[in-house]
């Protein structure tokens, strides 16, 4: 009985087979060679990959230095495509970088965060330590990566990234991350969330609680202020008040010191609401001693915050708790929050110096009508709000709202073509300087994108303009050349561009008297 052949056409056969020779299958036991089986010649190996094309030679080959830095450029160029889709915008890193928030160059930074978008869900905090060591980017810059993608223009998509960076910013011990993560859970929960499934006690926070503890601990100050305020508002206030109490007395409770001041005052646009909202230790204990009817306590309270820290919020509380409404006390120490930096005392100031001369205390009344009556006029510049501006505020293209002109840093010819300028008694002029201060600080420190500024300011405006025509004065948009000019000269000219501005007025004005 004959082996069976195969067919085997991957194998070349022997081109000389050996004899068939007659042998019995039964002694094949015996090792007799199986010469009923033909004989096959090793087949070739295949060949290696890197042999075959291009893309694997290359592959396979050690890069020169120039062709790593080209594959560089090329990855970079690739991530700064999905600036602005996936990721944030290059140039607001690029501000992060200039405006010394963070230390990491915006290109590795870029590179950095597509990698942690690709890791996804898979990102925790040993995850993004590793990552930062990798690239050699300081990890609490984390905290301004986030911020970046949370900022409000960006995708959706972007935003999910902030929030999983501020958790993996969280789980790295930085306290930043973990009060904002907080705040914006608290907040979320106190607009309306449901019971059963309440942002701040969700599993993914768990970490961020755990620090919490440990920055209240250590005596972090506005860990302590926010674990108090949540107990104030579920109804310890005894315990807020310990709380607090432990605050004001720590050596580490200094109000601001120069860098937490820059990174405020530099990062002002990314808009912390709940920190701006957030109270000193100093005024939220005054104000629990207050509504328990201790006024003694309180006026210790703020005077601690007043005299030893210097806190424009103390100003602010004492004037609008311990004193009457627009008395000679009120404001006094609302001036001293305003010149501080509180942009809400400021407000107040504005609704003072515009209010009618009835509402004003008589200690007060006469020295507000001097100013009215007797003083001289003071030219108030200002233009109303492009349609940009106003899509912005979600108003409809048209809407009638002013901006005081001498804030605006950039030339603008369609602006500058339409100034207007207004005649104001001194205490109009006070009220306005109040206002356009507070819109400012609205603008940048809160999320209030109402517009009750821009009418209060437009009100003061027709009021001196019905004045001023009633009068003979000069009020509206062509206010003449000389006025014009010097009020460039006051808020918009250097030595340098002196000038090239005066000349730019110069033809401005003569193609009005051209062409009408």
């Amino acid at each position: 009985m004959l082996s069976q052949q195969l067919s085997r056409p991957f194998a070349r056969p022997i081109t000389r087979p050996r004899p068939r020779t007659n042998v019995c299958i039964c002694c094949r036991s015996a090792g007799v060679p199986d010469v009923f089986r033909r004989h096959y010649a090793k087949a070739t190996p295949r060949k290696a990959p890197s042999t075959k094309a291009e893309a694997w030679r290359n592959r396979a080959r050690v890069m020169t230095a120039s062709e790593k830095q080209r594959a560089q450029a090329q990855g970079v160029q690739a991530v700064q495509a999905r600036s602005g889709k996936l990721l944030p915008n290059f140039e607001l890193l690029r501000w992060l970088k200039k405006s010394g928030l963070v230390q990491a160059d915006p290109e590795k930074a870029l590179v950095l965060l597509d990698e942690m978008r690709e890791l996804s869900s898979k990102l925790d905090g040993s995850a993004a330590r590793k990552l930062c060591k990798e690239h050699q980017i300081d990890h609490r810059d984390m905290y301004f990566f986030a911020r970046a993608c949370l900022y409000h223009s960006n995708h959706e998509v972007v935003r999910k990234l902030g929030k999983t960076l501020l958790l993996a910013a969280s789980a790295n011990q930085i306290d930043r991350a973990t009060l904002y993560l907080l705040r914006m859970a608290d907040r979320q929960d106190r607009d309306g969330g449901f019971r059963l499934r309440m942002a701040y006690n969700s599993p993914e926070l768990a970490v961020a609680r755990r620090h919490l503890q440990r920055l209240v601990d250590s005596r972090h100050l506005e860990a302590m202020v926010f674990r108090a305020k949540r107990m104030a508002a579920e109804g310890n206030t005894q315990q807020a008040i310990r709380i607090l109490e432990v605050a004001t007395e720590s050596q580490g409770a200094e109000y601001q010191d120069h860098e937490a001041m820059h990174h405020e005052y530099s990062g002002h646009f990314f808009k912390d609401i709940e920190e701006s909202r957030s109270e000193s230790p100093w005024t939220m204990l005054a104000t629990l001693y207050s509504k328990q009817g201790n006024f003694a306590a309180a006026e210790h309270a703020f005077s601690l915050g007043m005299e030893k820290h210097d806190d424009p919020r103390a100003f602010q509380g004492f004037a609008a708790i311990m004193t009457d409404k627009f008395s000679p006390l009120w404001v006094e120490y609302m001036t001293k929050a305003a010149a501080s930096g509180s942009w809400t005392a400021a407000k107040s100031l504005g609704e003072f110096y515009s209010a009618p001369l009835e509402q004003i205390p008589e200690k007060l009344r006469h020295e507000m009508w001097q100013l009215e009556t007797h003083g001289a006029a003071v030219e108030w510049w200002y233009y109303c709000l492009s349609n940009e501006e106003l899509k912005y505020l979600d108003k409809p293209p048209g809407t009638k709202l002013i901006r005081a002109d001498h804030w605006r840093p950039y030339k603008d010819p369609a602006t500058d073509s339409a100034l207007f300028m207004a005649e104001l008694n001194p205490r109009q002029a006070l009220a306005m300087e109040w206002y356009d201060i507070a819109w400012r600080g609205q603008y940048c420190f809160s999320d209030e994108e109402n517009t009750l500024i821009n009418e209060a300011m437009q009100k003061i405006v027709d009021e001196a303009t019905s004045q001023s025509f009633a009068g003979g004065g000069l009020t509206g948009s062509r206010a003449g050349l000389p006025s014009k000019l010097r009020h460039y000269d006051q808020h918009h000219l250097s030595t340098e561009k002196h000038l090239w501005e005066r000349a730019a007025v110069e033809l401005d004005e003569f193609k009005k008297r051209i062409f009408g």
